[in-house]
């Protein structure tokens, strides 16, 4: 049990008015070919429709200061009324016992059961969050001892004289297939890529074929992308300047990068604050580099909790901060999150939609959350119809900057093995080895297929897990695959440094990115997308990422000895869990990955 005296914090959700008739007119203003096409509410229209009423709002807060709650602050938009007391006042006040939480640090108190009011108020409240146990998890991923550009990558060997391990002086590859290492046999041959030190951002713009528009001129220039992490590293601004000049590029022009601050952050340690430093890094050095005249928005959480995280979500759509909005992060799998608090989130993201605010959301990387949860299951916010799921790949960026080679993520990875005198006997378990990291994908249990989804998504796939059509996750995808990552550069401990990251982070301010790309010149903004990306004819706007008939495979050697891995091993992609690539939409990749200049110009497009 928390002490009694205990300070708590909690969101009272209300109700949204009239929701049915909020989500037809967030469809209606979403798909090209519908009358209300483009036809976007201002915040203050759409909450004066929708919004909980002002009288909804006395009524709560008489409910909380009734039980000695003092309310703390209400959003423009009424979703929540926010409350603080202890333990035990909450405790008598809904009914339930707060007890500290074993199972995540980053939610430190918990109630045993739903929290329950009386009937008089009880219509007026959703749910209640702040003791449901939920936190975010970032999507971004640093492959361990993969540090930059100069990390050296290749096999492993030991001296039979000395015993002494040592690596092969090969180093990671700037390119697709720069270097390559010898391995024992595996797949017919010895020798294999190295795995990329990391990516400059013209890499990217050449493999996704924007490089040319945005020389042009044509870099998201006049577009706004919000992105929203937890909390805020204060020399983001500095950081992506000195980063960007390393790489040959321009950094921020002044007044480009603003951010957006809580008043104070809360439960750093247990979120692990410094983790959301690298993802904060990589999300804002992504878009700037993909799309250079940009403005960039940085709106920080004060925790990675769910109520932190979902204020400045809030905050984005109540006063339309941007029209694109870039989330590397989620709530792991939907059957760890309430449905009621669920509805609360898809509210806001339905006014979203509603306002034309474009959001897009990472599938994370725990591939179909098997390996989290004992089941399969979509994650949350990405499955939601009116997100635009990103989901991820493996790029192979050629020498001339084309795309080498572009398979599903997903990796497995297979140790080598030595016999007693140090010689290289083959790998420590079975090829491929074991599964390490992915995209997250598949069927959502709670909601059911969207419009824009019939007759594209497979029936076997959006009916796996149900007798009806469900939703199915991710829409689109782009390179996430940390082995094929990105460099960055930021602040840690003082010191300005280099390392590559990938994960579903990496991919969705890539599709943010083109988004906001697609955006410049359009006379109305995008909005929410899904509906225009599955009218586009797909073949011709996007890649279809099939499976090759030979596994794509890599050379990875850490500097430090790595789960499933010590120090050399072979990763092998597309093998992600449950998922699989397939001609067509797939629970990998979705549509598949970006065809350059007809992905934008699709986007672009006001029909």
């Amino acid at each position: 049990m928390a002490a009694t005296s205990q300070p708590v914090h909690l969101a009272i959700q209300l109700r949204l008015r009239h929701a049915a008739q909020a989500e037809r007119l967030a469809t209606a203003v979403s798909t090209p070919g519908n009358a209300e096409y483009g036809k976007f509410l201002t915040p203050q229209q759409f909450n004066k429709r929708f919004a909980p009423t002002a009288r909804s709002v006395a009524a709560v807060k008489r409910f909380a200061t009734s039980g000695g709650l003092k309310v703390v602050g209400v959003p423009a938009n009424n979703r929540y009324v926010e409350v603080e007391g202890t333990a035990a006042q909450v405790g008598k006040l809904f009914a339930v016992k707060v007890r500290r939480n074993t199972r995540a640090a980053a939610t430190p108190l918990v109630a045993d059961r739903p929290m329950t009011a009386p009937k008089a108020v009880a219509a007026n409240i959703l749910t209640v969050t702040g003791l449901d146990g939920l936190h975010a998890e970032p999507g971004a991923r640093h492959v361990v001892g993969a540090t930059g550009s100069s990390t050296p990558h290749g096999a492993l060997t030991r001296n039979a004289t000395t015993g002494e391990r040592h690596t092969i002086n090969t180093p990671c590859s700037t390119f697709w297939g720069q270097h390559t290492a010898t391995m024992p046999p595996a797949y017919g041959k010895d020798g294999f890529p190295t795995a990329i030190c990391g990516y400059g951002p013209d890499q990217l713009q050449a493999a996704y074929g924007v490089q040319p528009m945005i020389t042009r001129g044509h870099n998201g220039r006049g577009q706004t992308v919000a992105i929203i992490d937890a909390y805020n590293l204060p020399s983001m601004q500095q950081d992506a300047n000195t980063y960007f000049a390393s790489q040959g590029e321009r950094g921020f022009a002044p007044g480009q990068y603003t951010t957006l601050e809580p008043g104070s952050y809360t439960d750093q340690q247990d979120c692990g604050a410094a983790s959301w430093n690298g993802e904060q890094a990589l999300d804002v050095e992504t878009v700037h580099g993909m799309a250079p005249g940009a403005k960039i928005t940085y709106v920080a959480a004060k925790s990675c909790s769910y109520q932190g995280l979902i204020d400045p979500l809030n905050t984005v759509v109540n006063q339309h901060l941007a029209n694109i909005v870039s989330n590397s992060w989620g709530f792991f799998g939907e059957g760890t999150i309430p449905t009621s608090t669920l509805q609360a989130t898809h509210a806001v993201l339905v006014q979203a939609a509603a306002e034309g605010i474009g959001m897009y959301f990472c599938t994370l990387d725990n591939g179909d959350e098997t390996a989290m949860f004992g089941a399969a299951q979509a994650v949350y916010p990405a499955s939601d119809p009116f997100v635009t799921a990103v989901g991820g790949t493996t790029l192979g960026v050629g020498v001339d900057g084309a795309r080498a080679v572009e398979v599903g993520w997903g990796s497995t990875r297979a140790g080598v093995a030595y016999d007693a005198d140090g010689t290289p006997t083959g790998y420590t378990q079975a090829l491929p080895g074991q599964f390490y990291i992915g995209g997250g994908g598949g069927p959502s249990a709670l909601f059911a297929q969207p419009k824009y989804q019939r007759g594209i998504v497979p029936t076997a796939i959006a009916k796996q897990y149900s007798d009806h059509p469900m939703r199915v996750e991710p829409d689109i995808a782009a390179d996430a695959d940390p082995y094929t990552g990105y460099e960055i550069g930021y602040t840690v401990d003082g010191s300005f440094q280099s390392m590559s990251y990938g994960g579903t982070s990496l991919a969705t301010p890539i599709i943010a990115s083109l988004a906001a790309l697609g955006s410049q010149g359009r006379s109305t903004p995008i909005g929410f997308a899904n509906p225009l990306l599955y009218q586009a004819k797909t073949r011709r706007t996007v890649l279809d990422i099939k499976p090759t008939r030979a596994p794509v495979a890599m050379a990875f050697t850490s500097n430090l000895a790595t789960s499933g891995c010590y120090q050399s091993c072979l990763v092998t992609t597309d093998r992600d869990t449950s998922l699989r690539t397939g001609s067509g939409f797939d629970t990998v990749t979705g549509l598949g990955a970006p065809k350059g200049a007809r992905f934008v110009k699709v986007l672009g497009s006001e029909r």
